[in-house]
Formats: structure tokens, sequence, C-alpha cells
């Protein structure tokens, strides 16, 4: 195991794996590959350029059974970092603006996300988006691609080089 399957967050990752049956000699190094997999769900959110033209001061906020995290996007940033979540729960998500064209705030009640709870070794790609100009709703894409990751080396016996 590495990390904390508790923990949720930006770099919360939280892996486990097995390894083959080895052996410990005295006074001798032993390599032995463990193979491991995301054992947390993850996801990013991100605004759509058309939202972001409609609103202004947009405030985001995704919640899961324990924690809340929140995202204002801005001109340059439209997606959140990634944030690593425990699987087995559904997200919601609400938030508040400022319609660009009158200056009024709205806010977007408390909504669940998705009809499933949130799977293991799934990256989710949460998009909110405005529904057409003057509509006034929000639309809300969800999208649980895995995409493969680069595998890191962890050294998990740092006091023996």
């Amino acid at each position: 195991r590495y990390g904390n399957p508790d923990e949720e967050g930006v770099g919360k990752a939280y892996f486990e794996g097995a390894s083959p049956e080895f052996y410990i000699y005295p006074e001798r190094t032993e390599q032995v590959n463990i193979g491991v997999e995301l054992a947390n769900s993850c996801y990013t959110l991100s605004v759509s350029e058309w939202m972001m033209n409609y609103y202004t001061d947009v405030v985001l906020t995704i919640h899961t059974a324990d924690n809340s995290f929140t995202f204002e996007p801005d001109a340059e940033n439209h997606t959140s970092e990634l944030i690593f979540v425990k699987p087995g729960q559904m997200l919601s998500l609400s938030g508040s603006a400022t319609k660009a064209q009158n200056g009024v705030e709205v806010t977007f009640d408390k909504t669940t996300i998705g009809s499933e709870a949130l799977a293991a070794k799934t990256h989710y790609a949460i998009e909110v988006d405005h529904s057409t100009a003057g509509g006034g709703r929000l639309v809300i894409s969800f999208d649980d691609t895995f995409t493969e990751v680069e595998a890191e080396s962890a050294e998990l016996n740092p006091d023996n080089n």
C-alpha cells in the first residue's frame, strides 16, 4: 500500500499492490517488482468557454461524503487540479456566479453528479457548461474515461541506499 485510503485531495493518490513471494537475506539487496493499481478515484472539474463568457466570478464546489473542494476558474485556468477521492460514493456540485450581462448573482443548488457511485481506478472529467444564451440552465457532462498514467518508481525504504 502507498498513500492513505481515507485522505482526499490534490496529490492524495492511494495505490495497492502485491508482490510475488520473495526472501530477505542478510547483507544483500533484493530487487522486487510490485505491480500496483490506483485504488481510489479522481476527478477534474472544468468550465466551458461559453460558461466563462456568460458568467463572471464563478465559484464551484464539488462535495464528497466527507469533504468539499472549491474551484474558481478564471480567464487562464478553466480546469481544476486532479483531486483524488474515495471510491464508492457520489459527488455533488454547488456554486455561485454573476451574470456578465447584468451583474445579477446566481447560485447553483447542490446537485448530485451522475447516477452511480465512483469506481476505483477511474478518472472522472466533469465539465460545467451553460445551455444557451438566456437559457439559465447548467449542463454538467460526466466522463469516466480512464487515462493511462506513466509508472513511477518509489523508494519504499529510503534509509538504505
